[in-house]
């Protein structure tokens, strides 16, 4: 037992007044001579009570002190057992990729929930949880809800796997916004994580609020600075001699020792030892390509405690060339005169370690298939004018994912132009300007973040050209002229992008097709306009928004995941199938068709999720400092303290009946003193 006023305890000395009364009460009388013994057996009598009376009042009086000093000292139960209040925790667990690791038998995951389930436990009775995944995107689970729900909420978390885990910040800020709107005085945030150093919390965020206490715990005990993992691997187009392909891999090679890659039957297509290359080039016949499924599998053999990364999916097929149509406004003769002709040429002869182009020329009429027959992007050279129909399927196509890429020319029109497409232009044109001396032009700086190409075609002679105003305010310029005039600018549109070359894409205004930087700059502008490919060509992470393009003739898809799971969507309006919630690694299987009996296997349609290779590296990264709010109305101490005292109601009912006990002896032991 504990007093909140100690010092109130002297006043115990206060007890010596009732001895001191009783003393001086009990006076020495003289003796008396009786004529008889008969006189005294009143005063016998009366001598008797007196005998247990008087110490019994005695005892009232010094309880009725000591009882008194006691509630002036207040007095508390022992600190192990102080009732507190209700408080409101919010638990922020780290959903990362890296938290899947090992650490003797046991998973960092699986610490992390023995740990929650922990805190959850020692919450007071009555108290409210929340629970947040900082996952991609964050989750939050459960909101201010009791204790048991959100135990039973961590319990099946035991079977879930952590896939990526981007959204760390963004759960913590949530969950302050959570526990804020509580009604609850005491407020705390715990966020769990294994604080590695891919984990992007800054140490500014870590302020806490008013009356919210903040907790920041790491939950694994060895730092791991090595961890082998497959960052990616590419399928390259051109062959490799003799029947086969060459399978670029890039990798973290740790204490990996073998390289195995292996097909969806388990069948090994090709190994190769490591002796810790970061890049590794594998040879695999071509007959790899026509498996019935094109799923396979990149397996690291080693000592490794983060086994999942171990195993990297990817697609043994062809990749989807990219398909540029090209509508030419002003077609020639001769094609050596024609400048679609030598613009197909020269992406034909382009690079072709990032895939080939399938380059078609087309007629005005055959627009309308543009998204039916899946282009990637539409170059309009030199087209003085289409019909609004046709503009409506263009614009389409552009939200819909496209790229679009206007060129100039004689045939156009400034002021038309403008108009009939002011929904897509990201400038206005002027009527175009002949210049008697050739100006020069120059590379901004959004051309050179899409390739260091652009910087050869500084200083290539233009003639003439549209001048370009106003630019639209989400437009940016690839290329300007020596007086700042912008030459070569796009956007953003939708889900696509737009392009315009204010000048033709031949020599006939001037000199880009003779500059040595003009074929590998144009090969890299056209695979950046045409954006995120219409089909799967790349291992995603979990958590990525996928678009899956609808096919002509389909109404069903099915999407089967690694385990076998499918789940089947009916598409009536949409043009392309969005998928965001797959967070399982491996690949994954489409099957299409007019109706779910009439389903086949669409390998176009087909892809992969990888670990994410950033989640890999298990660095350990900073914990950002706890933090504790100043004592107040927040804090469970503070709280206690202006609690009453439970043995407030004993200590007054006693102080009662001493009190009444008192009062009746007293006039009693006046009238024996007064006889």
């Amino acid at each position: 037992m504990s007093f909140r006023h100690p010092e109130a305890l002297l006043a115990l000395l206060l007890l010596a007044l009732p001895l001191w009364w009783h003393r001086r009460r009990r006076v020495a009388l003289p003796p008396y001579s009786f004529s008889a013994l008969f006189l005294l057996r009143r005063s016998e009598s009366e001598t008797r009570l007196r005998r247990w009376q008087d110490p019994l009042l005695l005892a009232l009086r010094l309880a009725l002190v000591a009882l008194l000093v006691l509630l002036m000292a207040d007095p508390q139960p022992p600190r192990a057992t102080l009732p507190t209040t209700r408080l409101s925790l919010a638990l922020v667990l780290d959903d990362s990729f890296s938290m899947r690791r090992l650490e003797g038998r046991e998973s960092v995951w699986q610490r992390t929930l023995d740990r929650a389930q922990g805190e959850v436990a020692k919450l007071p009775p009555a108290s409210e949880c929340s629970l947040l995944l900082g996952g991609s995107p964050p989750r939050a689970l459960a909101v201010r809800r009791p204790c048991a729900w959100v135990r039973k909420r961590l319990r099946a978390l035991a079977t879930h796997a952590p896939s990526r885990g981007d959204g760390l910040l963004a759960a913590y800020r949530q969950a302050q916004h959570i526990v804020d709107a509580s009604s609850l005085h005491e407020r705390r945030v715990l966020v769990l994580s294994d604080w590695a150093a891919h984990v992007d919390f800054p140490t500014s965020a870590a302020q806490p609020r008013q009356g919210m206490a903040l907790r920041f715990e790491r939950t694994c005990e060895r730092a791991k600075q090595e961890n082998a993992f497959i960052e990616s691997a590419l399928l390259e187009a051109r062959s490799a001699g003799a029947g086969m392909r060459s399978l670029r891999v890039r990798l973290n090679p740790g204490r990996a020792e073998r390289l195995v890659l292996r097909g969806s039957s388990g069948f090994s297509w090709a190994a190769a030892s490591l002796s810790g290359q970061r890049e590794i080039v594998l040879r695999l016949p071509e007959e790899a390509l026509r498996a019935p499924h094109p799923a396979a599998w990149l397996e690291l053999e080693g000592n490794d405690d983060l086994a999942d990364d171990d195993r990297f999916p990817l697609l043994l097929r062809e990749e989807p060339a990219l398909q540029v149509w090209v509508l030419n406004g002003a077609p020639s003769a001769n094609p050596n005169e024609d400048e679609v002709h030598r613009f197909m040429r020269a992406l034909l002869l382009a690079p072709r370690e990032r895939g080939r182009f399938q380059l078609r020329s087309v007629q005005a009429a055959e627009l309308e298939r543009l998204q039916a027959d899946h282009a990637d992007v539409l170059v309009l050279a030199n087209v003085r004018s289409l019909d609004a129909r046709l503009r409506e399927q263009v614009l389409s196509f552009v939200e819909g994912g496209g790229g679009l890429f206007f060129t100039l020319g004689e045939q156009v029109e400034a002021r038309r132009a403008s108009a009939e497409w002011q929904a897509l232009l990201p400038a206005r044109l002027q009527p175009s300007l002949g210049m008697p001396t050739a100006r020069p032009l120059w590379t901004e700086g959004a051309a050179l973040a899409l390739g260091s190409e652009a910087s050869s075609l500084d200083g290539t002679r233009i003639q003439r050209y549209f001048p370009l105003s106003p630019l639209d305010k989400t437009a940016q310029s690839l290329f300007r002229l020596e007086a700042g005039t912008a030459l070569w600018v796009w956007r953003k549109q939708g889900r696509g992008r737009v392009a315009l070359l204010a000048t033709t894409l031949d020599d006939a205004w001037n000199e880009l097709p003779f500059r040595p930087g003009d074929l590998p700059w144009m090969s890299r502008f056209v695979r950046a306009l045409a954006g995120d490919p219409r089909f799967p060509r790349r291992a995603e992470v979990p958590g990525t928004r996928l678009h899956l393009p609808r096919l002509a003739g389909v109404s069903v898809m099915e999407v089967i995941d690694p385990r076998g799971g499918s789940r089947v969507f009916t598409l009536e309006r949409q043009a392309a199938l969005n998928l965001d919630t797959q967070t399982e690694i491996g690949p994954y299987r489409v099957r299409v068709g007019p109706s779910a009996r009439e389903l086949h296997e669409e390998r176009r349609l087909a892809f992969t999720l990888a670990a994410p290779p950033r989640e890999s590296l298990l660095k350990p990264g900073r914990v950002p400092p706890s933090s504790t709010p100043p004592a107040g109305p927040g804090r469970i101490e503070q709280a206690a303290s202006d609690t009453p005292s439970p043995y407030l109601p004993f200590l007054l009912f006693g102080l009662l009946l001493l009190w009444l006990g008192e009062a009746w002896m007293r006039p009693k032991a006046e009238n024996r003193g007064s006889a």
